[in-house]
C-alpha cells in the first residue's frame, strides 16, 4: 500500500505531503482530492484487482472490501456539488492507479 509521504508527480497531476491532497489539472480545471478519498480509492481498486482475474481465490472477503471502500468512496463529503469537476471520478481512479504502480516501481527498486 501506498505510503503517500512524498510528494511525487503522477500522470496528470501531482500529489504533496505538505498539502496532503492529489491536485489533478484538467484543461483549466484544478481538481483537489482529499488524501482520505484519494487513500480509499486506492484501497478500492487494490481490492477489486484480485477479483478482475478469473476464478480468483474464495471471493466473500474481496467482496466485503470492495463494498466498504467503494462506499467510502461514493458517500465522501467531497463529491458535493460544488466541491468538483465532472470528470472528478474518473481522475480519481486514475490517480490512485498511477499511485499503486509508482508504489510498485519503488519496491521493485528496493
Amino acid at each position: 500500500m501506498p505510503s503517500f509521504r512524498s510528494c511525487s508527480t503522477a500522470g496528470s497531476g501531482s500529489r504533496c505531503a505538505i498539502n496532503r491532497t492529489f491536485v489533478c489539472i484538467v484543461g483549466v480545471e484544478r481538481t483537489t482530492f482529499p488524501l482520505d478519498l484519494l487513500i480509499a480509492q486506492t484501497r478500492a481498486t487494490t481490492a477489486y484487482q484480485p477479483l478482475a482475474v478469473p476464478r480468483p481465490v474464495p471471493t466473500a472477503a474481496l467482496h466485503r472490501a470492495l463494498l466498504r471502500w467503494e462506499t467510502a468512496v461514493h458517500y465522501h463529503p467531497y463529491w458535493t456539488p460544488q466541491g468538483h469537476c465532472a470528470g472528478g471520478r474518473a481522475e480519481l481512479r486514475l490517480a490512485a492507479r498511477a499511485e499503486l504502480a509508482r508504489h510498485e516501481r519503488q519496491e521493485t527498486a528496493a
